[in-house]
């Protein structure tokens, strides 16, 4: 039998003030890559990229962009496949 979760404890307001943090942290503070070529990629799709530090900043309203691309389900594999988690927001 499938993996499956359902639940919701968070509000409207509540996710859309957890998005918003989200956003300004990869804004501001961003994300450590140590893979070089993702660095290279992240800057050619927009990201600032600080190859030095190995650090990618998002700017929100690229990952705003992006987020609308993201399929409404998917299915997160796992090794025994009795435990893949399908993803539909539900």
């Amino acid at each position: 039998m499938p993996f499956s979760c359902a639940f919701s404890t968070l509000s409207p307001e509540q996710v859309k003030r957890l998005h918003e943090a989200a956003l300004t942290v990869l804004d501001r503070t961003g994300i450590a890559v140590s893979h070089s070529p993702i660095l290279h990629l992240m800057a050619e799709a927009g990201c600032r990229v600080d190859l030095g530090e190995g650090r990618i900043r998002m700017v929100p309203e690229l990952d705003e962009e992006r987020c609308g691309l993201v399929p409404s389900r998917f299915v997160l594999g796992a090794r025994d496949p009795s435990l893949a988690l399908p993803v539909d927001g539900k």
